[in-house]
């Protein structure tokens, strides 16, 4: 009887020291294992001190996401991954939490591209009364560039001088007075650009604050480091015409590059063309450029059109009023290239048969619209 007294009091002080708390200084877990996915680094920090955890590490693991940045993708507790909410555990258990930190990828070398050049275009003519002209010329400088023009007499007593804004791709001069006994003068015209503070932003961006995106035979350097555009002319009062001011030298010079202007043209259009790749023909017969193009869609645009559709025609105006503008820019082109006397021509094929034209246009007009 007394064994069995001693053999119950030894069980029952065991489950009495069972029962008591081995942690020295415990804390309970403010969340399970399961609870903190998603959550923020700072509101699991604080989570974790405010319940007593003394010994927290921060472990980063990079990531390419940018919605996973500064999140938690774990918590450990004395090396445990699974634990339910209020698990208790000693103050000073080590606890690391791993956080998403964003990964700043290698910046790829992007090089800046080199801006093109402007290779300038003027085309001058003179209209008006004898006695009051006015000079215009068309142009490829951008919109808004100030051109400066002048006319004196040979005396340079009588001249006049009009800053002239660019406007459409045209400069039209207010009219110039000459004098009644000036009448038989001979008189001179010119026009220059002045890069930089003549000009605005968005033009100093094409050509250059100091010219430098400048190209072509009326471009020269001004100074050193400083190009402008200048051209000089006679004026036959008499005639009403401008004709290009020019030595010998430079007459003889001219013709040479004209001869071989046909296939420096070509070769111009051809690039400026490339992107149809092999659906675009380029010939010549005597001065007239013909450039044929076509595009898959545009036969069935063009009869949508004439059959009245609302979708078909806003489509087909649209197609119309590109195939003007590029051909205004072709004819720049040319001109540009030595080509000054010959004229292009843009025709529109029908894609489902070539040998038929759906629409021409030459100088920004259109000459020919099968839908009208």
């Amino acid at each position: 009887m007394k064994r069995i007294v001693v053999v119950l009091s030894t069980i029952l002080a065991l489950l009495c020291f069972a029962g008591c708390s081995s942690f020295r200084n415990p804390s309970k877990m403010p969340f399970g294992s399961t609870d903190y996915m998603g959550m923020q680094k700072e509101e699991i920090v604080s989570q974790l001190e405010d319940a007593g955890f003394t010994n927290v590490t921060i472990n980063e693991i990079k990531t390419t996401e940018e919605d996973k940045s500064e999140t938690v993708a774990s918590v450990t507790v004395d090396g445990k991954t699974d634990y339910q909410k209020n698990t208790t555990f000693e103050a000073d258990a080590a606890i690391e939490v791993e956080v998403y930190v964003l990964e700043e990828l290698p910046k790829e070398k992007i090089e800046t591209p080199q801006p093109e050049k402007l290779k300038v275009y003027l085309e001058t003519s003179v209209e008006g009364e004898q006695d009051k002209p006015v000079f215009s010329v068309r142009t490829n400088l951008p919109d808004g560039t100030v051109i400066s023009m002048e006319l004196d007499d040979d005396t340079t007593v009588d001249m006049t001088q009009q800053d002239v804004v660019v406007k459409n791709g045209k400069a039209v001069s207010e009219p110039f007075e000459i004098k009644s006994d000036a009448i038989n003068d001979t008189f001179y015209f010119s026009m220059m650009v002045l890069p930089g503070s003549e000009q605005s932003d968005k033009v100093n961006e094409i050509v250059g604050k100091s010219g430098e995106l400048l190209d072509g035979e009326w471009v020269e350097e001004y100074i050193d480091g400083y190009y402008c555009i200048a051209a000089y002319y006679d004026y036959d009062v008499q005639g009403q015409s401008v004709s290009l001011y020019q030595s010998q030298e430079e007459s003889e010079q001219q013709e040479t590059a004209t001869e071989d202007s046909p296939e420096q043209v070509k070769a111009a259009l051809k690039d400026v063309l490339s992107g149809f790749g092999e659906n675009c023909t380029i010939s010549l017969e005597g001065y007239l450029y013909t450039v044929n193009v076509w595009q898959d869609g545009l036969a069935n645009t063009a009869l949508l059109a004439t059959m009245g559709n609302a979708s078909g025609i806003e489509a087909w105006n649209k197609v119309v009023q590109s195939t003007e503008d590029a051909s205004e820019n072709l004819q720049i082109i040319v001109m540009a290239n030595g080509g000054e006397n010959y004229m292009v021509q843009l025709n529109l094929l029908n894609d489902q048969n070539t040998d038929n034209i759906l629409l021409t246009a030459m100088w920004g007009e259109t000459t020919y619209n099968c839908v009208s």
